[in-house]
């Protein structure tokens, strides 16, 4: 049957990747961005579970507030959103890789939680670079609530 992976985002977009992913967030298609980036992205396999993919397992994230809070969408030129997949062909690796450290300016909080575990994994970018954190308790995060 396989496992799920959910992810969590609130990450701050560069100003010229704004306007595409809250298109992507209308359209649900990310082939329709019109970027060799994102047009290639939508090739690989089970790309449209990030953000769109449902909450499967992800039994502490589907409380009331918590689906409220993390609705896929855009503030402020934020992007929030959390989705869950199996990830069997590496997608979140590659959308971490090849989408987030492109299209991000600043990390407010990437969370990755396996179906089986009941701790998640906290990630930042830093210079185009996913660094995983040690300490997430450690790091500021205005956006994030421990």
């Amino acid at each position: 049957m396989g496992m799920y992976t959910g992810i969590r985002c609130k990450v701050k977009l560069k100003s010229e990747f704004v306007n595409s992913i809250q298109k992507l967030i209308d359209t649900e298609n990310w082939s329709s961005l019109g970027h060799d980036l994102f047009e290639e992205y939508s090739l690989y396999p089970s790309a449209s579970s990030i953000p769109f993919g449902s909450l499967a397992y992800m039994d502490m994230w589907k409380r009331e507030v918590e689906m409220k809070e993390w609705k896929n969408r855009i503030e402020d030129g934020v992007w929030i959103f959390q989705c869950s997949l199996k990830d069997y062909d590496h997608t979140i690796s590659h959308f971490f890789k090849n989408i987030l450290t492109v299209i991000v300016e600043e990390t407010y909080c990437i969370e990755v939680l396996y179906e089986e575990y009941h701790v998640s994994t906290f990630y930042k970018i830093v210079d185009k670079q996913l660094l995983k954190l040690e300490d997430p308790e450690t790091e500021f995060n205005p956006y994030l609530r421990w």
